[in-house]
């Protein structure tokens, strides 16, 4: 990377790093990302992401985006806790 000019920051535990996906502004390319972003995070080879979810996932984050003031915006605010899903 540093050869190409590029620069990257070491994460350290403990430390914040403010990358934080969620205060992106809630442009149709940027929810596009959020979506396949949490539908990675939630999926697993025994527990596939079903119909359901998606749209549970979708409301979510709609929510989120649409709602709440960006500095509040993160993973943990997403409710998408359901008896009848698989997630």
């Amino acid at each position: 990377m540093l050869a190409l000019g590029g620069r990257y920051f070491p994460l350290r535990s403990g430390e914040p790093t403010g990358l934080n996906p969620f205060q992106l502004e809630p442009t149709s390319a940027n929810l596009i990302f959020l979506e396949r972003f949490i539908k990675t995070l939630v999926a697993s080879p025994i527990a596939l992401v079903t119909h359901q979810d998606e749209r549970e996932i979708d409301q979510a984050l709609e929510t989120l985006m649409m709602h709440i003031d960006p500095p509040m915006r993160r993973l943990s605010m997403l409710s998408l806790c359901n008896r009848s899903s698989n997630l």
